[in-house]
């Protein structure tokens, strides 16, 4: 996917990543406040001395402190420069939507790992060159100094995801786009419930454990005894129960989610037989009844929808669905193919009418493939014949060639029909076919109440008075000079002559064609 950009794009998305930017530098700043107020209070006088005397060495101070960011700057502007290429260009490529993306979680990476990278180097410097030796001491300091790599994360990570979300996606992306760039890393929503439980309880449980330690005081408290493993065991427990309550409230919210989209992927896949089961009573429980409700109206919709295809050409279906219900027809030119079924008065009353109809529905099925198959649409079928439209409401490049060769087709189709009903001792079945070209009426004839889409016009007459003559001339197929002048391909015609058809007060050069 790429993503075409205006000038005015181009300026907004240079300022949205320079105040990302602005927001991670001001989530970090905010962390160093509140790791500095914390180490006031929960760090022993004792290791504070000996912070203070290790951060006045240059070069723990330097690899520790002021090293690892200017690294991350380094990497933030390799990570982004070729946005800013592309923006030139004024075209954004996947590749450069897909970093686009991931600011928010790979400036968030970036934040921790700074501080991470900062607290390895701070501390294992301190054991090496011996500024102190006490465990206990370096262990909680490191503990706090995590715990601030954890806020820096979350603080980065929710408000560029914030912003991006409420102000860039907006402005640059509509509907479904952003969702369909392809790649990207993008949290679940069980990684969002981790991490609002990390950071909801990673520092102000580290802080309570502190207190309480301090509380206990090595044993010198109001209960004469040392209760560090006590607390240890105890905040274990309350962590667990945590996770085990994280992972149950992520799956009830997660589960029925799951299934909302498996059953939004039947329904894009035209499948709406799918009912969800809704075992909830919330605010998703109404969400997903809700959708059950959606999918049971789409499946009547397009079940009138079908129904309507059958009673009219889907191509028609389509054209009347698509806004055109109003009443009255416009002119335009179009290749009219009108066919007749042979002695179908004397087949009829001979026979049954329910085999009747069978064997014209039999016989309807493959006319109209053939129809559908060249391009055409079937406007009607009346009694045994069939009128069908070539260039509208669709145009075609050439309907003229298209309605032939559905002509040919359908004698080809009536070929192999015969011979499967003379093995089945039914009689024969002979079309015929009149083709003219000219001007028509097409649109919605009738009432406000009723209506039928149709075309009408002397084309339409010409074409079934050329069907008509067919028996007399003893061939399949006729066609009219105007259709043949329009025809591209080469066929083997042959010139009837000049008809006189019925109602016509001029004869009509007719071509039959060889099969």
């Amino acid at each position: 996917m790429t993503k075409q950009l205006d000038p005015k794009e181009i300026y907004f998305l240079k300022k949205s990543i320079w105040f990302m930017l602005i927001l991670f530098l001001g989530s970090n700043v905010v962390t160093v406040l509140i790791n500095t107020l914390l180490n006031q209070f929960l760090i022993s006088p004792e290791f504070q001395e000996t912070v203070k005397v290790v951060q006045s060495d240059p070069i723990i101070l330097a690899t520790s402190n002021i090293l690892p960011f200017p690294l991350i700057v380094l990497v933030l502007a390799i990570y982004l420069r070729p946005i800013f290429k592309e923006m030139k260009l004024a075209e954004l490529s996947n590749n450069s939507l897909v970093k686009l993306i991931n600011i928010p979680i790979y400036f968030s990476y970036l934040a921790a790992l700074g501080w991470i990278i900062g607290t390895i180097s701070f501390q294992s410097q301190i054991m090496i060159r011996g500024f102190s030796d006490n465990w206990h001491l370096i262990i909680e300091s490191t503990l706090l100094t995590l715990c601030m790599a954890v806020v820096s994360f979350v603080l980065s990570f929710y408000l560029l995801d914030y912003f991006q979300r409420s102000l860039l996606v907006p402005r640059l992306f509509t509907g479904s786009e952003f969702n369909e760039i392809s790649d990207g890393i993008r949290p679940n929503l069980k990684q969002r419930f981790l991490i609002y439980i990390i950071t909801t309880s990673a520092l102000p449980g580290f802080i309570t454990f502190r207190l309480l330690q301090i509380f206990n005081n090595d044993g010198n408290n109001v209960y004469r005894q040392n209760l560090t493993y006590e607390l240890i065991f105890m905040f274990s427990i309350i962590g667990l129960i945590i996770f085990i309550i994280t992972l149950f409230l992520t799956n009830s919210i997660r589960s029925p989610l799951d299934k909302m989209k498996l059953q939004a992927e039947q329904i894009k896949n035209g499948n709406f037989s799918k009912i969800m089961l809704v075992d909830t009573r919330d605010e998703i429980g109404d969400l997903s009844a809700t959708m059950n409700s959606m999918t049971v109206s789409l499946a009547e919709k397009e079940l009138i929808k079908d129904t309507f295809g059958r009673m009219v050409d889907p191509s028609v279906r389509d054209y009347l669905l698509g806004g055109n219900m109003n009443l009255g027809g416009e002119q335009s030119e179009a290749v009219i193919l009108f066919s007749d079924l042979a002695g179908f008065t004397s087949l009829s009353e001979n026979r049954d009418p329910a085999e009747v109809v069978a064997l014209l529905n039999r016989y309807f099925g493959l006319m109209s493939d053939c129809v559908s198959h060249n391009g055409g649409i079937v406007n009607k079928f009346i009694g045994d014949a069939i009128l069908a439209v070539f260039g509208m409401p669709i145009p075609q490049s050439s309907p003229a060639d298209s309605a032939l060769q559905c002509a040919i087709a359908m004698q080809e189709a009536g070929k192999i029909l015969n011979e499967e009903l003379q093995s089945e001792g039914l009689p024969l079945m002979h079309t015929r076919i009149g083709i003219h070209k000219g001007s028509v009426i097409a649109g919605n004839i009738g009432s406000h109440s009723r209506m039928e889409y149709t075309v009408i016009g002397d084309t339409v007459n010409t074409a079934s008075r050329l069907e008509s003559a067919c028996k007399k001339l003893n061939v399949g197929i006729l066609l009219s000079d105007s259709v043949v002048a329009s025809l591209n391909q080469v066929y083997r015609l042959k010139k009837i002559g000049s008809l006189k058809l019925k109602g016509k007060s001029q004869a009509i050069p007719a071509f039959t064609v060889s099969i």
